[in-house]
């Protein structure tokens, strides 16, 4: 069985889902499903600041899609290594290109795509892109 959250999270989808609120089935559905879901103490469920999923702001995006020898700011590969997920910031990344073709790739994203979504990276080059 998916945790409870999960099962929450879904059910605020099937009743709220709204293809052009990209912030509500995002941060806000889980804040839902947990209001729902957590009227008293929740127990299982621990809630995690924003920089354990986003380690960079907006404007320093663009360096998930550069060269981990050559980053901004050396502090940045430990952010990202420290945190439990990363977020693109679709407006500013939708551009860049992620390196599927180099098999040992230094670019950042490449490099966290290979080590924490193997199946994902393995067959990378099926995925339709634009």
């Amino acid at each position: 069985h998916a945790h409870r959250l999960i099962d929450a999270i879904f059910k605020v989808l099937l009743q709220e889902y709204d293809p052009d609120d990209y912030i509500f089935n995002g941060p806000r559905v889980v804040s839902e499903a947990l209001n729902q879901m957590c009227i008293s103490k929740c127990n299982d469920v621990q809630l995690l600041s924003h920089r354990f999923f986003n380690p960079l702001p907006n404007w320093l995006c663009n360096q998930y899609f550069e060269d981990a020898n050559r980053l901004y700011e050396p502090l940045l590969l430990d952010k990202i290594k420290a945190s439990h997920g990363v977020h693109l910031w679709n407006g500013v990344s939708k551009n860049l290109s992620i390196d599927i073709e180099t098999a040992n790739s230094t670019q950042m994203y490449a490099i966290l795509a290979s080590e924490h979504c193997p199946v994902t990276w393995t067959f990378r080059k099926q995925f339709k892109t634009n």
